[in-house]
């Protein structure tokens, strides 16, 4: 991985449940740029910040088109980011089975395989976009990737992973690289305190609610930096759950084909409900709800794609073709998605204050959708400018609503509400990789200074026996030392709610490989293990069923220097018997864990040993898999 400071060209990639962003900038650009140019159907025309994550396949299931070109066909395949995840995908399942219903996908495999054909089109259409005016093939390129927080596991990252680097992505060039970056609700924060004329202080809370259309993710951090220099401390563990305005849309199209099918005799084109679900008219009023009072709003009117035969329906509230929705039946699409997203909120709040009462948010930051307008500008808060603020940030399509606004004012009606009108929220995670990166290049320092943990990693192990510790359990004698140890124990090396500094590149275990001859093959194995229980409840032995087996690192010491094998005097194990003599080399694993991934480094003395197949990591599937069920 190059340095920040050699990339030519940062490209961040946001893929979301109905959209998809790519920001991008080159080394002497301050601010990142949007694509905005897309592949469009021949009667359309212009510019887009964002693409559908979409994709149409034709005969023999190849691609036929994907984003703007699928033009709503009704073979379309979208909204499938939420079941790359299992957990997600078999709830699916099990809900339209319940229900007698044709599921949209039946397998995590095929829906990881959509996933890589939509990535080959992007990374397509990126690579022409961006190598207009210059090839990138000798530039130093870096594409960083967000994932939600209610992705939970290190076989999903994993796994998607293996399809973008298939894709192409990071293949453009031998100095092309590809990396999981910051989390949603992160990259939305550091956008948040990088690019709106809000100036948070040092010392200031920040709680980031970034709702989009298949997920609402909460971040809490504290600003430790200054005006010129961002930086960002979590909290709290990000949090994620499945709630955003694709929900919204799911439960019109069953309310649609609840009404509908009271009138069996109307003459309807094929997927009716879908169509308009689908329709400019439907998804217009949905962005527009909550700017209109209640005794203000007119009747929404949403065309009804007949074929033939009568236009009207009192059965079906259908006149002249239209189907009729009041603010009630509006207001009962998002009433759901909204009581959730309060109470997420409210969660948060609560368990963060257990943990220190200083970190209520007192105050709310809304960033939202400007009407008719690009400009951005901050209302005066009634306040002591000296004192530090709390905040509270709306980011994501479903967060720009008006009626999502209203509802969280309307849930904290004590604190001080500050309204900072930007013209992109849904550009907030986008714009918030590359600028992350950004920040590291100009300053050397990454914007999310200190995150959490939202795991624990630990070793298999062994530990000297201690008859009041043990009590119960049989030591073995090492043949070595002489000495008496306990199979099988863990040394934890990162507990789930630890300060991760990205300052530092991780976080080491040493351990070390004896043997009675110094020329020993030196080979090592390991295994290292996951836990999501919380950090004072965590297992002690390998066998708990809360410690899941991760990985097993297996290390070739062979080639280490002659400095490094030391010789040692073991236990004596009888008063005529001469003391064991052995040899021992000393090493360490690193745990470099990210936001959304893991790997794991093999250290020898200060540095570094990264000789050829001198390390290798086999990854458990049970430990992969393994998840937070809160």
């Amino acid at each position: 991985m190059a340095s920040p400071r050699d990339v030519d060209l940062t490209v961040g990639i946001d893929f979301g449940m109905t959209c998809t962003g790519v920001a991008f900038a080159k080394r002497n650009m301050d601010s990142p740029r949007m694509i905005q140019e897309w592949p469009l159907p021949p009667e359309k025309h212009g510019t887009q910040k964002k693409v559908p994550s979409t994709i149409l396949y034709g005969d023999k299931k190849a691609v036929k088109e994907w984003g703007f070109t699928c033009n709503d066909h009704r073979d379309t395949v979208e909204w499938f980011k939420r079941y790359l995840e299992e957990d997600s995908l078999k709830s699916m399942l099990k809900t339209f089975k319940d229900e007698n219903e044709t599921p949209p996908f039946e397998t995590v495999k095929q829906v990881r395989a959509i996933y890589g054909d939509y990535m080959k089109c992007l990374y397509k259409h990126i690579s022409e976009q961006l190598q207009r005016n210059e090839e990138w093939n000798d530039k130093t390129v870096e594409f960083v990737f967000s994932l939600p927080a209610t992705f939970r596991t290190l076989e999903v990252s994993n796994a998607l992973m293996g399809q973008i680097k298939k894709a192409g992505f990071g293949s453009g060039g031998r100095k092309h690289f590809v990396s999981w970056g910051l989390s949603e609700p992160q990259a939305s924060a550091v956008y948040t305190a990088k690019e709106t004329e809000i100036s948070f202080k040092r010392g200031d809370i920040i709680l980031v609610c970034d709702a989009g259309g298949g997920t609402t993710d909460l971040a809490l951090l504290e600003q430790q930096g200054d005006d010129e220099v961002v930086a960002l401390k979590e909290l709290s563990v990000i949090q994620g759950n499945n709630i955003g305005s694709t929900n919204i849309d799911l439960a019109f199209l069953k309310m649609v084909k609840e009404r509908l099918e009271k009138d069996p005799k109307l003459k309807l084109a094929k997927n009716a409900a879908t169509i308009m679900m689908h329709s400019d008219e439907f998804q217009t009023w949905k962005h527009e709800f909550g700017k209109t009072k209640e005794a203000e709003f007119r009747m929404a009117r949403v065309t009804v794609p007949i074929v033939s035969g009568r236009t009207a329906s009192r059965d079906a509230d259908i006149s002249d073709g239209k189907m009729k929705f009041s603010y009630a039946d509006f207001r009962s699409l998002f009433d759901p998605e909204v009581d959730g997203i309060i109470q997420f909120i409210k969660g948060m709040i609560n368990q963060v204050t257990k943990i220190n009462s200083k970190n209520t948010p007192v105050g709310i930051l809304i960033l939202c959708k400007a009407k008719n307008s690009s400009t951005r500008h901050v209302l005066e808060v009634e306040a002591d400018a000296k004192q530090n603020q709390n905040y509270l940030v709306l980011s994501g399509g479903l967060g720009s609503s008006a009626y999502v606004q209203q509802r969280i004012k309307e849930a904290f009606p004590n604190p001080k509400v500050v309204v900072a009108e930007a013209d992109e929220p849904q550009l907030a995670v986008v714009k918030g990789l590359v600028l992350d990166r950004k920040q590291r290049a100009k300053s050397g320092s990454a914007a999310l200074r200190i995150r959490k943990a939202r795991a624990s990693y630990g070793v298999v192990t062994q530990v000297r026996y201690d008859k009041k510790v043990h009590s119960g359990l049989r030591p073995t004698i090492s043949e070595l030392d002489g000495e008496r140890w306990i199979e099988n124990q863990i040394s934890w090396v990162i507990r789930k709610g630890d300060d991760i500094d990205s300052e530092q590149s991780g976080k080491t275990h040493g351990f070390s490989k004896a043997a009675r001859k110094r020329n020993n093959p030196w080979i090592s194995k390991r295994e290292l293990v996951i836990s999501h229980q919380d950090k004072d409840q965590l297992p002690t032995n390998k066998d708990d069923v809360d410690v899941f087996v991760l990985c097993t690192v297996e290390s070739d010491l062979s080639g280490v220097d002659s400095e490094y094998i030391h010789k040692r005097t073991g236990k004596r194990s009888g008063l005529f018997k001469p003391a064991p003599k052995y040899y021992e080399i000393p090493y360490a694993i690193k745990f470099v864990v990210g936001a959304i991934d893991a790997r794991f480094e093999l250290w020898v003395g200060e540095r570094e040993y990264a000789k050829k197949n001198s390390f290798r990591v086999d990854w458990e599937d049970q430990g992969l898999r393994s998840s937070s069920k809160k």
